[in-house]
């Protein structure tokens, strides 16, 4: 820096102005290399829409996750290190008076930045541990906040809900998430009805009513399983996929319309929506398995 100074000088600029015309140029590089990532950013971004959505995509969501996290990274370093720079010009750090004060300032300055460090600092974490990608159905604790992963950084996540609105959370305030491994809530509806035949119509009939689609129900109700109970007594199991965020169509919406389509004295009990996920009734069931396991060695002794 100070040799650049010094050309300047030897060329007929004037001190003032050539630090004026140094930390501009810094200012400047960082706002190409930031210009640069996004580029970048954006030509993943269009490589991958064009790619099916039936298609394996757990490989590109990691690459456009670290293609996101470069983006914002690297144009918050690259204007961090032209700040830094641009103090050099300006006091000149020389000297161990000048040194001195820049070590105070920059302890002021990092005093004043601390939730932004906590921020980086959660955003380093959460990337190492891999919490989610680009691309992943979340719901972020303890804020109830639900959607589409869209951008990742050190300091923020965006994310997109159902209704179009981008959201930015400071990682810092991300207490927990819940990832929704098939991008929506998985839900199970159990009806206790007189007549069995009569029950699986009923569902049959509001699967063709509830609103389908990649924001509604992505996979409406269908019968799974029907048990005869008693002589006039069955239970109809049936299950169904809604989108994040839109919980209140299988919680309120799906158990209204099966009230109401269903002819009178049908319904015994229900319906009973419960959410349900394979991988967890797999842990749950070797958890199960294990407990009963050690119950039996204790009993042998």
């Amino acid at each position: 820096m100070h040799s650049l100074l010094r050309t300047l000088e030897h060329h007929g600029v004037p001190l003032t102005a050539a630090k004026a015309i140094v930390v501009i140029a810094l200012f400047v590089a960082a706002s190409l290399v930031a210009r640069v990532t996004r580029f970048a950013a954006r030509f993943v971004q269009a490589h991958t829409s064009n790619i099916s959505v039936d298609s394996p995509l757990s490989a590109l969501a990691q690459r456009e996750m670290a293609v996101s996290l470069l983006q914002t990274s690297v144009g918050i370093l690259a204007y961090i290190f032209a700040l830094a720079l641009a103090l050099v010009v300006i006091t000149g750090a020389q000297g161990i008076s000048t040194l001195a004060g820049a070590s105070f300032a920059a302890v002021v300055v990092a005093f004043a930045a601390q939730r932004f460090l906590i921020d980086l600092i959660a955003g380093l974490v959460m990337f190492l541990e891999g919490w989610y990608t680009v691309g992943s159905s979340i719901v972020i604790e303890p804020w109830k906040l639900e959607g589409i992963v869209e951008e990742v950084s050190l300091r923020a996540t965006t994310i997109r809900d159902v209704g179009g609105e981008v959201l930015r959370v400071h990682n810092s305030q991300i207490m927990a998430v819940r990832v929704l491994p098939k991008g929506g809530h998985d839900i199970e509806i159990e009806l206790f009805v007189h007549d069995g035949d009569a029950g699986e119509q009923l569902i049959g009939r509001v699967a063709q009513i509830v609103p389908v689609g990649p924001t509604a129900f992505t996979r409406p109700p269908r019968v799974r399983h029907t048990q005869e109970l008693d002589g006039d007594l069955y239970r109809v199991t049936a299950d169904a996929t809604v989108a994040a965020g839109r919980r209140w169509l299988g919680d309120e919406l799906l158990p209204s319309l099966l009230k109401e389509r269903a002819d009178d004295d049908l319904i015994v009990h229900g319906p009973v929506i419960l959410p349900v996920d394979e991988s967890a009734s797999t842990r749950f069931a070797q958890a199960h398995r294990m407990r009963e396991a050690g119950r039996r060695r204790a009993g042998r002794r």
